[in-house]
């Protein structure tokens, strides 16, 4: 049989783990902890939020994500459904990215559009700006990235899949040790920290830390999720609303900044009347692995047992399954 070792417990590495298992693999996953793991501090939403600005290769990729999804969630039990927060969605956006949302969708006609010319109040009704233009996107999937972090755990279980909590500094100093020679494929996805494993200068990977702000308020304040300029906003039950993210290039610096919360502060008292009054807050951080358009879905060039599977920047949940399955590819 096969052996595999998965560096990295986020969702990448999971889902890469678990297609792996399904196809009759051994499985070990080695969970490194990291604060700050960009799975667990993620909004959920299924679908690409800016694909305009990326690359073709990541377009493509986050319409696979998409389309495998539905195919996964046509197979889940209800109860599993429930078990990960499943929900569908209407998505509305306006703003400064209408224009190339419009002109996006426009030519990659994967889900269900519909141009609006009233006033967004008019759809809902505590929004205060005069926007006069927004786009509708219909049924898009949403979960909650750690429920979905959990189900996996469980289904990898299932599959007699190890996991070893256990940090990898050196990848190299790593395959020379005797024991590691019991793995046929070393797959990496240790997201953001993946290349603190490889240590390989030829990767380029960084850190963006992105931050988001749970928040809860006197009323439901809206029933569709939010799309404006470059941040959304989640309904969660009980008046509780995501707001994110924000995109900082500062390395692994852990503190929640202010300039995070003034620009969450200033979106709110920007879209909502003033009588909607925020009762709770609770800031989160996630450092996504930035890896300059294209993610890293490859084999090493300086060994043919280590593959690569990172860099998928925002987009990490949505390809997860379709990056596992190019994985799966490789593993022979």
């Amino acid at each position: 049989m096969t052996n595999c070792l998965v560096i990295g417990a986020g969702i990448v590495g999971m889902t890469t783990a678990l297609k792996l298992a399904e196809n009759g693999k051994n499985v070990t996953i080695l969970d490194c902890k990291n604060k700050g793991q960009a799975s667990n501090n993620a909004g959920g939403i299924l679908f690409p939020l800016s694909p305009w600005n990326d690359s073709k290769f990541m377009q493509e990729l986050c319409i696979s994500g998409h389309d495998e999804y539905n195919k996964l969630f046509l197979r889940l039990s209800g109860d599993k459904k429930k078990s990960i927060n499943f929900t569908k969605s209407n998505i509305l956006i306006f703003g400064k990215n209408l224009i190339s949302a419009s002109k996006w969708y426009r030519n990659n006609n994967f889900v269900e559009i519909e141009y609006n010319d009233g006033r967004i109040s008019n759809k809902e009704e505590n929004i205060i700006t005069n926007h006069k233009e927004f786009i509708t996107i219909k049924d898009i999937n949403l979960v909650d990235p750690r429920k979905l972090s959990e189900f996996l755990h469980k289904e990898l279980k299932n599959k007699n899949a190890s996991f070893i909590q256990m940090k990898v500094e050196d990848l190299n100093l790593f395959l020379k040790q005797p024991e590691n020679n019991k793995y046929d494929y070393i797959i990496v996805s240790a997201g953001a920290w993946s290349n603190e494993v490889l240590n390989d200068k030829k990767v380029f990977l960084k850190p963006i830390k992105g931050q988001t702000m749970l928040f809860r308020t006197n009323k439901k304040i809206i029933s569709n999720t939010l799309l404006f300029d470059d941040l959304y906003i989640i309904p969660r039950g009980d008046n509780k609303f995501l707001i994110g993210s924000t995109l900082e290039d500062v390395g692994f610096d852990e503190s929640i900044s202010n300039e995070a919360k003034s620009i969450f502060d200033h979106a709110l008292s920007k879209l909502f009347s003033p009588s909607i009054k925020i009762l709770e807050k609770e800031y989160f951080f996630g450092f996504r692995p930035f890896a300059n358009q294209k993610p890293y879905i490859c084999k090493s060039k300086n060994n043919e047992r280590v593959i690569y599977n990172f860099g998928h920047y925002r987009y990490g949940i949505l390809t997860a399954i379709a990056s596992a399955k190019i994985v799966d590819s490789m593993v022979s």
